[in-house]
């Protein structure tokens, strides 16, 4: 068969061909690490503590608008590149790209949201400068925010209700 080759390998080369310093492998390998680990830790972290564990180590970073460029595109490429079990999570890109924009310095923000026309569908987007980053801004508005989370893992509600850390699930019960 001739032709091009299909996305998912276009997607791989290009993102190969990004990988040109020690620092861009140790920041695709570091990607990678995260992107594998969050399937369990999202079903075994409660968000908020999950949320602040991502922003773990990028207070007072200097913003690097080329490592914010490789970010995302590694972060595509993770997550598009497999065909026989899609991988693009909402919640594990954006948390993957809340960490790694973050480490670039681009206090990124963490929105989790539920659908205004239908509240079962839920959606969770990174922002920089005040721009959804892996999302078009059409399609994040079809979300309600509940929850927004800042470059530190700080989270508020939509009335300014700061979001508590503690895992509620292994306090002692109350008597």
């Amino acid at each position: 068969m001739t032709g091009s080759p299909p996305p998912v390998r276009q997607g791989a080369a290009a993102a190969l061909r990004e990988l040109r310093t020690p620092g861009d492998v140790r920041l695709l390998i570091a990607m990678l690490g995260w992107a594998a680990v969050l399937p369990i830790l999202k079903y075994t972290i409660p968000l908020p503590r999950l949320v602040a564990l991502a922003a773990a180590g990028t207070k007072g970073r200097e913003r690097s608008s080329d490592k914010e460029r490789r970010a995302k595109m590694f972060a595509r490429w993770i997550y598009r590149s497999r065909r026989e079990a899609p991988r693009d999570n909402c919640l594990e890109r954006s948390l993957t790209l809340f960490r790694f924009l973050g480490r670039a310095g681009a206090c990124p923000r963490l929105v989790v949201g539920v659908g205004r026309e239908d509240a079962v569908t839920g959606h969770v987007w990174v922002l920089v400068d005040g721009e959804p980053v892996a999302d078009s801004v059409e399609h994040v508005s079809g979300f309600a925010r509940l929850v927004e989370f800042d470059e530190r893992g700080r989270g508020t509600t939509t009335d300014g209700t700061p979001i508590e850390r503690s895992d509620a699930r292994t306090a002692p019960p109350r008597s």
